[in-house]
């Protein structure tokens, strides 16, 4: 089911093992293949990561990802 970008701001992001990784705080769209290339995620630290969107295993609430 698709699902608007906007909504999916803000929501928390968490490990397969359930451990919090952070916040969606942006997304990066390759422009090239019409996708969503990767999350922004802001950590507890305020640091900012990038996860690949190929990590994402779901999404609807929160996303849990595959994080090593």
């Amino acid at each position: 089911m698709p699902i608007r970008v906007s909504a999916m701001y803000d929501k928390e992001v968490y490990s397969m093992d359930g451990r919090k990784i952070g916040i969606a705080v942006d997304f990066i769209y390759d422009d090239v293949e019409h996708r969503i290339a990767g999350i922004v995620v802001r950590r507890p630290n305020k640091e900012e990561v990038t996860i690949p969107y190929e990590s994402v295993r779901a999404c609807k609430d929160i996303f849990i990802i595959q994080f090593e």
